[in-house]
């Protein structure tokens, strides 16, 4: 999300100057002038950023790395609290604490 942020501002500074440019700036040889400029400009902001850039991807990862741990161990688990569920008495299936019947053997608890 970081990355978006910065993305959106350093577009909006390039449109700005953009924007300035084209009024300021007339012709062909103007534009061409100010397409040089634009580019010129565009560059200078990505590399006095790529640390940035480069530090929030890394961050981001990361965080995503560990969110994945952590969905993985609750889908290992069986996304079940232990008081939630309890082991049918007769087949040994993980079924709901508050059910009367197993519903993989069908025996009453």
């Amino acid at each position: 999300m970081d990355v978006q942020i910065i993305m959106t501002i350093v577009f909006c500074v390039v449109c700005i100057i953009m924007v300035i440019t084209i009024i300021s700036m007339s012709g062909s040889r103007g534009m061409s002038k100010m397409m040089s400029r634009t580019i010129k400009m565009e560059k200078n902001i990505l590399r006095d950023n790529e640390k940035d850039l480069k530090d929030i991807s890394t961050r981001s990862a990361k965080i995503e790395e560990e969110a994945i741990k952590i969905k993985a161990k609750a889908v290992k688990d069986g996304l079940n609290d232990s008081e939630s569920s309890v082991y049918c008495k007769h087949c040994g299936a993980l079924i709901d604490g508050d059910s009367t019947f197993c519903k993989k053997c069908g025996k009453e608890q």
